[in-house]
């Protein structure tokens, strides 16, 4: 058996979600004026991590 000790991963990852969808608009990400995007690493640090980017369109 193998303990990987990331149970905080796990639950902080639940608590704030894995993805989000964002509008684009004319080419342009919509934000409101208080809103910003933010990557937290929470099994880490990494040497690297892959960070995937889905655009849909009508």
């Amino acid at each position: 058996n193998r303990i990987d000790d990331n149970a905080a991963a796990h639950l902080g990852s639940a608590f704030i979600g894995a993805d989000r969808v964002f509008p684009v608009i004319n080419g342009r990400l919509v934000r409101g004026t208080w809103q910003n995007i933010f990557v937290v690493e929470m099994d880490g640090p990494r040497s690297y991590r892959h960070i995937i980017i889905e655009v849909l369109g009508e």
